[in-house]
């Protein structure tokens, strides 16, 4: 990563300090699996003032060369009973969600970090996160905790039957009520399940169990 030498030395500390940043109108540059990745800093009072003398502007103008640019808003916000920014007077906190709107219309993405000590864990958390190959964070679903996930507890067969269109969850009780658990079965067996990469034996056997119906003959 390449750090502006314009920044704080705390956020130097995190790569190599260069002038190629500002070359594109940001203060952290790096190449990363998506391509080039751009960081732009501005503390609240900073971004106050480049708004007014147009330099974040001609920095947006220079971000059309990263395939990611993300604009940082940098400090404590406090704010008047009226809306208005205590340090400045003459800033708004809608004109702030507006210049966060404008943006993010742009395609570029912006975030919120109060102390320096902040910026630097979401720029080396950024770096670390788009150098992942996937991110299925967001598609997981909590794993067993004690009998949640068997088959043999209802509140959980009542949660997987709503999976399917059609069944809310009274619907789903009385199905499970009805059949004395899920009314579901493995259509495969364990060696079946193993020819998929990353089931081993282990895995195989707790899946076919987790309906505790196994496939017939």
């Amino acid at each position: 990563m390449l750090v502006s030498p314009t920044e704080p030395a705390l956020l130097k500390d995190i790569g190599r300090v260069s002038s190629t940043p500002e070359q594109y109108g940001v203060d952290f540059l790096w190449a990363s699996r998506v391509g080039l990745v751009g960081v732009q800093r501005k503390e609240i009072n900073d971004l106050v003032a480049s708004l007014r003398d147009g330099r974040l502007a001609k920095e947006m103008g220079q971000w059309g060369k990263l395939d990611i640019a993300v604009l940082i808003v940098e400090g404590k916000m406090l704010w008047s009973t009226e809306g208005y920014l205590l340090s400045t007077r003459q800033f708004t906190k809608a004109q702030l969600l507006g210049v966060l709107f404008s943006v993010q219309m742009t395609g570029a993405w912006s975030l919120q970090t109060e102390t320096l000590g902040d910026t630097s864990l979401v720029v080396k958390s950024l770096e670390t996160w788009l150098s992942k190959d996937r991110h299925g964070s967001l598609r997981t679903r909590p794993k067993a905790q004690g009998s949640w996930g068997t088959a043999d507890n209802r509140e959980w067969g009542i949660h997987l039957l709503q999976s399917f269109s059609g069944i809310g969850a009274e619907v789903a009780g009385r199905i499970y009520d009805s059949f004395g658990g899920v009314p579901l079965a493995w259509t495969v067996d364990e060696v079946d399940l193993m020819t998929v990469p990353g089931v081993g034996p282990v895995r195989a056997t707790r899946m076919i169990d987790s309906l505790g119906e196994r496939k017939t003959s």
